[in-house]
């Protein structure tokens, strides 16, 4: 899940034109451009293509998925691609990744086991303390914000093409907020079934 900026892509289009491309462009869901200084620094967006021909290179950044192909495999394009797919490495938000994709497989089922703890507790007259009874669904309410953040950011926000230098952005917990709240909802999640689990087992 790559978080591009103008720096970012500055560096990719000087190492493609360092290799004399007969055609490069650059295409966004309106526009097409030439260089990357004709795009305005304030645009921010979640599709954006490079396209480079002979030899033919592609690097497409999407709302739900990002990649890079080439035609060819010989070493020249090969340096390219590695050069190129090093520097979106760096911009990687594998935290998110991981949160974004765990939430579809942990997120329902952590859910339904809360709806069977529940159930449980009623069928069988369990006696336990109020606030613990809030504390679930609280979890309940989390699961559910975990699920739509993970979800609205793998197929909506894959993405995240600046066109500003990153110097002049916000501070890391601007810049890194999805994954912050994420993070926060799993540790939440975490402290509060273990405690759950302590105190009805126990």
């Amino acid at each position: 899940m790559p978080h591009m900026f103008r720096d970012d892509l500055e560096y990719i289009e000087s190492i493609i034109k360092s290799q004399s491309p007969t055609e490069y462009k650059l295409e966004s869901k309106d526009y097409e451009y030439k260089s990357i200084k004709e795009i305005p620094q304030d645009e921010i967006i979640n599709n954006f293509h490079i396209q480079v021909y002979d030899p033919y290179l592609s690097l497409d950044f999407k709302e739900n998925s990002a990649n890079i192909y080439a035609s060819d495999d010989n070493i020249k394009i090969t340096g390219v691609v590695k050069k190129i797919s090093d520097i979106i490495s760096k911009r990687e938000r594998k935290l998110l990744w991981y949160l974004s994709t765990s939430s579809t497989w942990f997120a329902p089922g952590i859910f339904l086991i809360a709806i069977q703890l529940l159930t449980k507790i009623s069928e069988k007259g369990i006696n336990i303390n109020r606030n613990w009874i809030i504390i679930i669904y609280l979890i309940l309410i989390l699961l559910v914000i975990w699920w739509i953040i993970g979800f609205n950011s793998s197929i909506k926000k894959f993405s995240v093409i600046e066109f500003s230098y990153r110097k002049n952005k916000s501070n890391f917990f601007i810049r890194n907020k999805d994954q912050i709240i994420v993070g926060t909802i799993v540790a939440v999640i975490t402290v509060f079934l273990t405690l759950l689990f302590q105190k009805l087992f126990k």
